[in-house]
């Protein structure tokens, strides 16, 4: 690719906690060097713009970890 084909964009990174109604929970804010601020109500918000940015397709929700008694889990046999 040559250098007229690429993308480059900075951002300054800013998280912080909150209360909420289910405890403490993430709050982000992205910076660009032209002064623009982004603000996002969560961490998954924030990764769905920055996926959004580099020209990635949404994610899938992440997969629920097994229950801690399951014994397929305990073998390792996660179906």
């Amino acid at each position: 690719m040559d250098e007229q084909g690429r993308h480059s964009v900075s951002y300054l990174l800013r998280l912080w906690q909150v209360e909420n109604g289910d405890g403490l929970g993430w709050r982000a804010s992205l910076e660009a060097l032209g002064g623009d601020r982004l603000a996002f109500a969560n961490i998954d918000e924030l990764c769905a713009f920055l996926r959004w940015e580099a020209g990635l397709p949404p994610s899938l929700p992440p997969a629920s970890p097994p229950e801690r008694n399951d014994p397929a889990a305990k073998k390792g046999d996660l179906k």
